[in-house]
């Protein structure tokens, strides 16, 4: 769930949907995505523009930063 409010840099969350992928991996809210796979993510734009390029049962890399550190999960993508 994107926080529409966020005006950095990156896709912060506002919530994750329960049994979602992004629950799946980990994701909590607040946590700002900065990249998945190689593609660099600085809003929702780019998330969106990426998400399109990828299909369900793919495996991808999340890179994200939580609380001033930086980290990574995969998760692999459902159908909506």
């Amino acid at each position: 769930i994107p926080d529409f409010s966020f005006e950095g840099d990156g896709y912060r969350l506002d919530g994750v949907t329960p049994n979602s992928a992004a629950q799946n991996a980990g994701l909590k809210k607040g946590d700002i995505i900065i990249k998945l796979d190689d593609s660099e993510i600085h809003g929702l734009r780019d998330i969106s523009r990426v998400l399109k390029t990828m299909k369900a049962g793919q495996t991808i890399l999340i890179s994200y930063h939580r609380l001033g550190k930086t980290f990574a999960t995969y998760s692999t993508l459902k159908s909506k």
